[in-house]
C-alpha cells in the first residue's frame, strides 16, 4: 500500500491465490467462482514496502526482492522510492502488458509506469518474462509505439484482460552481478485447521 493502515482484500481464485485489494477489471475464470468464494472480502491489515525494509537491520543485505501484488507492485515500489534503491539491488515484479489492465483502479503498465520510474530510480531492466532477453532497443521501440498509438491511458474497462510477466530489474551499479539464485522455502504447517484457527478469541 502507499499508506499503512487496514483495507478490504477481495478474494480470489483457488486458495486465494489472485487476491487483491482491487477489483477484478473483467469477470473472468479466475475471479468468478461463487462456489470457491470468489469476491468475498476480508479486512487486512497493509503496511509500506518502505516500512518493511527500514525494519529490517541494515547490516542484513536485501539481494532480491520479489514482489507479485495483484496489480499494487508499481505502487508499492514507488512508495518504497529511494528506501529501496539503497537496500535492493535485484528485483522482480509482476508487470501488465500493453496498457491491459487485471484490476482496475491501479496502475501497472510495463512501458507507461514501471520503465519510467525505474530508470530514474537507477533501475535497468534485464528481461521479462515474456522476453528471455530483453533487447534494449526493441523494448524501446515497442514501449515508445505503445505511447505514440495511445498517448492517454486507457480505461481499465476499455482495455481490461489479461497479459501479465515478470520483469526483472537490477541496479545500474551491479549491472553484472547476476540475480542470486532463489531456494523455495518448505511451507509452514502451523499445526492447526484454517476452521481451528477461525474459532481463536
Amino acid at each position: 500500500s502507499s499508506k499503512p493502515g487496514v483495507m478490504s482484500m477481495r478474494i480470489y481464485n483457488t486458495n486465494g491465490v489472485s487476491s487483491s485489494l482491487a477489483k477484478p477489471a473483467k469477470t473472468d475464470f479466475w475471479n468468478s467462482k461463487e462456489s470457491r468464494g470468489d469476491g468475498r472480502l476480508a479486512i487486512v491489515p497493509v503496511i509500506t514496502l518502505s516500512s518493511l525494509l527500514n525494519s529490517i537491520p541494515k547490516r542484513i543485505n536485501v539481494a532480491f526482492l520479489i514482489t507479485d501484488i495483484q496489480g499494487y507492485d508499481f505502487m508499492a515500489i514507488k512508495e518504497a522510492g529511494n528506501t529501496l534503491k539503497e537496500r535492493v539491488t535485484h528485483i522482480m515484479t509482476e508487470v501488465w502488458y500493453n496498457d491491459i489492465y487485471t484490476y482496475s483502479g491501479v496502475h501497472n503498465d510495463l512501458c507507461r509506469d514501471w520503465l519510467p520510474m525505474m530508470t530514474e530510480l537507477g533501475y535497468t531492466l534485464l528481461k521479462t518474462t515474456k522476453t528471455a532477453n530483453m533487447e534494449d532497443l526493441k523494448l524501446k521501440a515497442r514501449c515508445e509505439k505503445q505511447l505514440k498509438d495511445n498517448p492517454q491511458r486507457p480505461s481499465g474497462k476499455e482495455n481490461a484482460g489479461l497479459s501479465e510477466a515478470n520483469a526483472y530489474w537490477v541496479r545500474s551499479d551491479v549491472i553484472d552481478q547476476p540475480f542470486p539464485e532463489v531456494v523455495r522455502v518448505q511451507k509452514y504447517d502451523p499445526g492447526y485447521t484454517e476452521e481451528e484457527y477461525k474459532t481463536c478469541v
